[in-house]
């Protein structure tokens, strides 16, 4: 990332890089990453705090919770996709 000689630090192509564009984008896709992640969790807390009365009968087949279902399939997708770059 850096190189010197006698107490001289300079950084490199690949150390400016990181510095400049690599860390600072990592930081904000981390970043934004969580604050989502922090979001869905308020949501799901609240959404746990409700006192919801299900009926198995409802017509969207979930107890009436039919909203929540296609949340959960983009979060698959997700997870489905970063799998697959991990054993391919």
């Amino acid at each position: 990332m850096w190189s010197g000689q006698d107490g001289d630090i300079r950084f490199t192509a690949a150390g400016g890089w990181y510095l400049l564009i690599s860390g600072p984008m990592f930081q904000i896709i981390l970043f934004l990453w969580f604050w989502r992640f922090l979001i869905w969790a308020a949501f799901l807390f609240r959404i746990s705090r409700l006192s919801l009365r299900p009926r198995p009968t409802d017509p969207d087949l979930v107890g009436g919770l039919g909203y929540l279902v296609p949340v959960g399939q983009v979060e698959a997708y997700k997870i489905q996709a970063s799998c697959e770059d991990t054993y391919s």
